[in-house]
């Protein structure tokens, strides 16, 4: 059955706060934010207002200091901290500005990690990393050491180590903030028509306000609170 447009996450009455009375800092304020399964969102606006707070709560990064984190109706909070490694490896994907690939290791061996993490088959994960890769565009790169790769051939074999356990979600902080336009709309459009393809949750921290208008929805946060998503243009 598909489930697309349902609720996949609830955030509710999220507080966050850095620094000590008297400088204490509200990043958010008592928050509610649902996000549905196939969803694409951008987080926008100036820079300090808690963009990549909010990814990294989201994603189980980073603890709120009130509030709830509910993913099917479960608060993740109450994990130990080995659950929620293995919730992050096999539920979520995450796709940073500075892709975090192991260097001196080929592009396949870097996305078969979260399945040898999950300690499933090396088969198995070898055929999962083939298939993304392929997908992504790097069939003839595979074996290629990461470093002989160019920055937008290493960001692409970074979504498809973010992809290959088939996540709920693929949570991306400025994904194309280092490269060049051309590179940049490459992954743009690559990360819609994974979107598509895999039914995946997509939400996304920019400043690139072309990603942004290529998402369903954007968001932003306004002295704490998570202002209501509206509709692209």
């Amino acid at each position: 059955m598909d489930d697309t447009g349902s609720v996949l996450m609830h955030l509710t009455q999220i507080t966050k706060t850095f620094g000590a009375p008297p400088e204490v800092i509200n990043i958010l304020d008592t928050s509610d934010f649902t996000i549905t399964r196939g969803m694409t969102l951008a987080v926008v606006g100036p820079s300090g207002i808690g963009k990549s707070t909010l990814l990294n709560i989201i994603g189980t990064l980073d603890r709120p200091d009130k509030g709830k984190v509910l993913f099917q109706d479960q608060n993740l909070l109450s994990l130990r901290q080995d659950q929620l490694a293995v919730f992050r490896n096999e539920r979520v994907g995450f796709v940073f500005q500075f892709h975090y690939l192991l260097q001196g290791f080929s592009a396949m061996e870097n996305v078969m990690i979260p399945g040898l993490i999950a300690r499933k088959s090396k088969k198995m994960v070898e055929n999962l990393a083939e298939n993304m890769l392929e997908r992504v565009g790097l069939a003839e790169r595979c074996h290629h050491r990461v470093e002989d790769l160019s920055g937008g051939e290493q960001q692409r074999v970074a979504i498809a180590r973010a992809l290959v356990m088939n996540p709920d979600m693929l949570l991306a902080d400025e994904p194309t903030g280092n490269l060049d336009e051309k590179n940049a709309d490459s992954i743009h459009s690559l990360i819609t028509e994974l979107n598509k393809e895999l039914g995946m949750t997509v939400i996304v921290v920019t400043h690139n306000m072309k990603l942004a208008h290529m998402m369903e929805k954007m968001v932003t946060i306004q002295k704490g609170k998570i202002l209501p998503a509206y509709e692209r243009d």
